[in-house]
């Protein structure tokens, strides 16, 4: 009987038949992940030429529980993770998202750290206006400077 095409929710029966083989790593009603070891050993027999659905089968999937598009999928996404240099890892691995936190991370700080300069600037020259608070010392904020003085209009 040849696998089913079309992504389906698995059935509680076939859950539990999917958690309990040791490669499985987390399975839900739509969706199932696997180890880094399967997918090493996925690949390496992958890349030999054997067929997906056979792979499958001798690592103790049931092709027709799984389906073709998942079985498939997994080829295609093991190809783009080696593609990108990156290692197998057990799960799924969200690259947007990874990709997105790292990137909008430093943008922010740069900013907040721009705001902080901007104000920090903003007080030494109000600072640098200040009348001197120890009038006739020849010391005091200004160091000497001749003093401003501030009219007030009622």
């Amino acid at each position: 009987m040849e696998p089913k095409h079309k992504r389906s929710s698995f059935g509680l029966y076939e859950i539990a038949l999917l958690k309990e083989n040791l490669y499985t790593h987390e399975v839900r009603a739509r969706q199932i992940s696997f180890t880094a070891e399967f997918k090493r050993i996925f690949w390496a027999r992958y890349q030999a030429g054997e067929y997906i659905p056979a792979i499958f089968e001798s690592l103790g999937y049931d092709p027709e529980i799984l389906g073709i598009a998942r079985m498939y999928s997994l080829a295609s996404n093991l190809r783009k993770c080696v593609a990108e240099g990156r290692g197998f890892t057990s799960g799924y691995t969200n690259r947007a998202k990874d990709h997105g936190r790292a990137e909008k991370k430093a943008a922010p700080d740069t900013s907040a750290m721009q705001h902080e300069l901007t104000y920090l600037r903003q007080q030494v020259e109000f600072l640098k206006k200040l009348p001197s608070w120890t009038e006739g010392q020849g010391r005091g904020a200004d160091d000497g400077q001749a003093r401003q003085e501030v009219r007030v209009d009622p």
